[in-house]
């Protein structure tokens, strides 16, 4: 599954699926293993999609739970949105560059811990929703132009933020 419609239908589905369960029901796919069988919550979602079960769809599905909205809802009761780039999500939170570099430099085979810390470090600072497309590139896609992007969101972010503040 590397086609971007079919990652963009996919994260669509598991967005809409994620925000209908119960805080219990989210805490179990926040625990599953990367590399184990999947718990019930996971199956009720993935098993409609045309998607594989392989580990980094197990992983996107994770991360897409870390990152729902928790608790009753702050008049923002999303998870996708489209405009919060990854990168500049990152760059609003404060995360650490060095981090990002890491993610970024690590090959895509091994990518899936540092995108699981990185949506940690999210959920614990952001709860507006964000791009799980992006996230969901980096762990279904190959392509080398999702970690420029990352980096290019991260970098504009960052140089339009400190420039706006060099002018004030």
């Amino acid at each position: 599954m590397t086609s971007d419609n079919s990652i963009c239908d996919l994260v669509q589905h598991v967005s809409k699926e994620l925000l209908k369960m119960r805080p219990d029901q989210i805490a179990r796919l926040r625990r599953m293993q990367n590399n184990g069988p999947g718990v019930l919550e996971y199956w009720q979602v993935i098993v409609s999609t045309e998607s594989d079960s392989s580990d980094h769809v197990i992983q996107l599905v994770k991360t897409m739970a870390i990152l729902t909205p928790q608790g009753p809802p702050n008049g923002i009761n999303k998870l996708h949105l489209k405009q919060n780039t990854l990168g500049r999500i990152l760059c609003r939170v404060n995360y650490p560059e060095t981090q990002l570099m890491r993610l970024i430099e690590v090959p895509h085979h091994g990518r899936s811990e540092a995108i699981e810390r990185a949506a940690r470090w999210i959920s614990n600072r952001h709860t507006e929703g964000i791009n799980c497309f992006d996230i969901a590139c980096l762990l279904l896609s190959e392509d080398v132009k999702h970690t420029r992007r990352l980096a290019e969101d991260y970098y504009k972010q960052k140089y339009q933020k400190h420039s706006t503040e060099v002018s004030r």
